[in-house]
Order: C-alpha cells, then sequence, then structure tokens
C-alpha cells in the first residue's frame, strides 16, 4: 500500500484502498433454463387483413419513387393555402407589426 498526500483539489487522502476484484462464484451465475425455453414455445403472431394487400409491380430503379407517391401527402394537401406577406399590416390596436 502507498501512503498519498493531500492533493490540492481535496482528493484521495490516506492509504489507498484494495482494487476491487470479482468472487469465483460470480461466474457461476447463469439464467434459468426455463425462462428461454418459454419465450421458444409461444407462438409467432398471426396477422389477420381484413382485405387483401395490393401487390405492385415496379422496377427497382422506380422503387423509391412509387414509396414516396404512396406514402406523400396528398397533391391537394402539398400546395401551401396561406401567403406570407413582408407588407407590414396594423393590428387591432393600431400598432403595425
Amino acid at each position: 500500500m502507498s501512503v498519498t498526500t493531500v492533493s490540492p483539489k481535496g482528493g484521495l487522502q490516506g492509504p489507498r484502498p484494495p482494487a476491487l476484484k470479482i468472487g469465483m462464484d460470480s461466474y457461476k451465475i447463469k439464467k434459468p433454463q426455463s425462462a428461454t425455453q418459454a419465450i421458444a414455445t409461444r407462438p409467432p403472431p398471426v396477422v389477420i387483413h381484413l382485405k387483401s394487400p395490393e401487390i405492385i409491380h415496379t422496377r427497382p430503379q422506380d422503387f423509391r419513387d412509387i414509396v414516396q407517391q404512396l406514402t406523400g401527402k396528398p397533391k391537394s394537401l402539398a400546395q401551401p393555402t396561406t401567403t406570407i406577406s413582408t407588407a407590414p399590416h396594423q393590428s387591432k390596436f393600431g400598432r403595425l407589426t
């Protein structure tokens, strides 16, 4: 053991504590087999479709465009409906904003 001195930052004082070690009994700990067997015997989930999924045939180079068309916003919502004015307007309190 080495004796340490007082550091200006208030660090370790006195003899150094012994290093932490893992006991040999800790290496023998294992999960019980029944927990892993219960997960393995669970049946897979069943997917029930209310209607048959649509099948779309496409070329690899068109795949991204098709996905964006099917999952994107409809064209009626894609166009902004409001306009942004840069001219100052008068609020109901008479101030320019």
